[in-house]
């Protein structure tokens, strides 16, 4: 439930710079950087990373062993792109990696209310791919070694007249003095929605508290077949070429 936000990603780091990569050569001579879910069921250093798009990559490190499952902001070049019909579309090499805050729908309780916390959280973007809704935010915070607390919550107590699955984005910013802005990324598995849905997508309203137009919410449908029918491709607007420093 407090799991802590592990990493703020910049500003800088997730703006989505499009720039024409053709050839195979720019490919290879290029710095990238992409949102994947692991593909790691050994737990080895030999593992496959999938792309919002649903690119598959292989890759090799010497120690770096993610789990199954995670969710991570990677840097990378290519090796070499492989021929149709393979089992993966490239073969990378992993430059550097930000773990992404990964976590399920938490079901609140009226005990829980205090800690998951009601502070402001201003919402940038949001998406769905891989079944996780991934989240781009801002919270104020200060240098102070505090942690802040971010939860997408499922609320029983509260009732809606329409048809539509309600969650709230939840900050606990923990008494943190609010000197500066900070930005980040979350993403929440959404596989547990389908299990008593009804046809092939369900409609989702995220609600949030943010600083300057207080209550918001967005509309975002979840298509449970929008991965079989999506293209795969080597699209800048999932993998994009790197500006940022290499951690």
């Amino acid at each position: 439930m407090k799991t802590i936000i592990k990493t703020f990603i910049t500003l800088a780091a997730i703006t989505l710079m499009f720039a024409s990569c053709n050839k195979a050569d720019d490919k290879k001579n290029t710095m990238y950087q992409a949102i994947v879910t692991v593909e790691n069921p050994d737990s080895t250093t030999t593992f496959y990373l999938k792309t919002e798009n649903q690119l598959r990559l292989f890759t090799k490190t010497t120690s770096f062993i993610p789990a199954n499952g995670s969710r991570l902001f990677v840097y990378f070049t290519i090796v070499e792109e492989m021929p149709e019909g393979s089992n993966y579309d490239y073969e990378v090499a992993l430059q550097g990696y930000e773990d992404i805050l990964t976590k399920e729908i938490f079901n609140i309780t009226p005990e829980a209310q205090d800690s998951i916390g009601n502070d402001p959280i201003e919402i940038s973007n949001l998406w769905i791919a891989s079944n996780y809704l991934t989240v781009e935010f801002m919270v104020y915070r200060s240098n102070l070694p505090i942690s802040h607390y971010i939860n997408l919550v499922a609320d029983s107590s509260k009732h809606y007249d329409d048809s539509a699955v309600h969650l709230e984005l939840r900050h606990n910013a923990r008494n943190d003095y609010p000197d500066f802005r900070s930005f980040s990324l979350a993403s929440f598995n959404l596989l547990p929605l389908k299990e008593n849905a009804e046809g092939d997508s369900i409609t989702l309203v995220i609600h949030s508290k943010e600083y300057v137009n207080s209550e918001k919410d967005r509309t975002i449908v979840y298509k449970f077949s929008s991965e079989l029918n999506q293209t795969r491709k080597f699209d800048n607007n999932y993998i994009f070429p790197s500006s940022a420093m290499i951690k």
